[in-house]
């Protein structure tokens, strides 16, 4: 007896089969030449990947951007206005440290200089300065003693061999102004010989003769460069040191000194440093007040000077 249906005939199954093996047969073919050559395996995984970064986005993806860091033009303005200020504060005080350095160095080296000149002086000719011959030729040149001739004569004579000199100011040239920082109690060094030494300080030298049993040798210490017609400022651009000597005999008093007046405290001595007024004390002017600040500090220039330097 015959039964229809809707099965599939039964010779259908090893067609299936056949089919699969073939598709296996397939497989295996195309794993064995990628095998063979790794790089078409490496070459198609970055094409796909080549793909995947090139295409485009589309509406629904975000967009992400990554921004290089960087300073606002605000940033900028503040960070110089800051600097600025700094500077400002600070530079003023560098400068003024310097000039301090500046000026103790050349007091130091020429304030060595003058007292070499004056040993090695005193080792050749003795303690007269000025012999007879001299002295009597010029006698006291003015109420006080004072005389260029003199001084000058006497400085070439004595000193001169001893100093490295590159200029010599006449007499007229010689004759500069002095005044304080304020431009005020000026006073000139009538007086003074004057020579710039190689190592840019310039000098001055004053024999002073009260009578042959008195004298007073005056050095001033110029440190910064003259210039004509401005003044000199006492305790800044001008120092003054002295050798002063009782009697002919007297070689106690040999060195290069200031004056001593165990009388002033220190706060005098700033005032007269700055003083507006020529001589404030004992006929002595502004610039040896402020070299004896100087001179007791182990010439050094203390920290509270009076001079802006």
């Amino acid at each position: 007896m015959n039964f229809g249906g809707g099965g599939a005939p039964a010779n259908k199954a090893p067609a299936i089969v056949s089919d699969l093996n073939e598709k296996n047969n397939l497989i295996k073919k195309d794993l064995l030449k990628v095998s063979g050559h790794p790089e078409a395996l490496a070459g198609g995984v970055l094409e796909k990947l080549k793909g995947a970064f090139s295409r485009k986005p589309n509406q629904n993806e975000v967009k992400v951007e990554i921004k290089q860091p960087a300073f606002t033009m605000a940033e900028v303005l503040i960070t110089i206005g800051i600097i600025g200020i700094v500077a400002a504060m600070t530079f003023p005080a560098l400068l003024g440290n310097y000039r301090k350095v500046v000026t103790q160095n050349k007091l130091k080296v020429t304030y060595s200089l003058i007292s070499q000149a004056l040993q090695m002086v005193q080792a050749e000719h003795g303690m007269a300065f000025v012999p007879d011959e001299i002295f009597g030729s010029y006698g006291t040149a003015d109420v006080n003693g004072y005389s260029w001739e003199l001084s000058h004569d006497v400085f070439e004579h004595y000193f001169a061999p001893h100093f490295d000199i590159i200029r010599r100011f006449d007499k007229e040239e010689g004759r500069m102004k002095v005044c304080n920082a304020q431009k005020k109690g000026c006073w000139q060094l009538h007086h003074a010989y004057i020579v710039t030494l190689k190592n840019g300080v310039t000098i001055g030298y004053i024999q002073q003769m009260q009578g042959k049993d008195h004298t007073t040798l005056s050095w001033f210490i110029i440190v910064n460069p003259v210039v004509k017609d401005k003044n000199l400022v006492a305790g800044k651009d001008l120092f003054e040191f002295k050798v002063i000597r009782h009697s002919w005999d007297d070689v106690s008093s040999m060195n290069l000194m200031v004056p001593d007046y165990p009388e002033l405290s220190r706060d005098k001595l700033k005032e007269y440093c700055i003083s507006s007024t020529t001589y404030p004390y004992e006929f002595q002017s502004q610039d040896v007040f402020c070299t004896m600040l100087i001179f007791q500090n182990g010439m050094e220039i203390p920290d509270d000077y009076p001079v802006r330097l």
